[in-house]
This record gives C-alpha cells, sequence and structure tokens, in this order.
C-alpha cells in the first residue's frame, strides 16, 4: 500500500570551499516492498522545467538514492 508522506530533505553543496546549504519540503509517497522502504517525490529546480524524480530505498544495510530528470544521479 502507498502513503501520502511530506519529505524534507537538507543538505550542503560544497564546491570550490563555499558551502550552500540545500532544504526540499515536498509531497511525496512512500511504500514498503520486499524488505525495502521507498520514498518517492519529484524535486523542482529553479531555472529547470521538468521536475526531477527523486528515488530513496533503503533498508537495514543500505541507503541508495536515484535522481532522474534533468539531472541523473545514482548514489
Amino acid at each position: 500500500m502507498t502513503k501520502d508522506v511530506l519529505v524534507s530533505v537538507r543538505g550542503a553543496h560544497i564546491a570550490d570551499g563555499e558551502t550552500n546549504n540545500l532544504e526540499v519540503i515536498t509531497a511525496g509517497s512512500y511504500y514498503f516492498k520486499n524488505g525495502k522502504h521507498y520514498i518517492i517525490y519529484d524535486e523542482i529546480i529553479e531555472g529547470i522545467k521538468e521536475p526531477t524524480k527523486n528515488i530513496i530505498k533503503l533498508n537495514d544495510s543500505m541507503l541508495d538514492i536515484t535522481k532522474r530528470g534533468a539531472t541523473n544521479v545514482h548514489h
């Protein structure tokens, strides 16, 4: 079963000795499948029309973050 959730993500982007603090608060979805928790939300980046779809997958031993859209990243 999928649940609607409020997602709050905080972080810092550090480049060339400068630190920029980042925070995203948005609506998302949560579900549990095959022993893993999933949190899915869209991130709107200023100046970019297409939202970035974010998927956070975690269990007791791992954390996996995937971003798809204007930015494609896998952590």
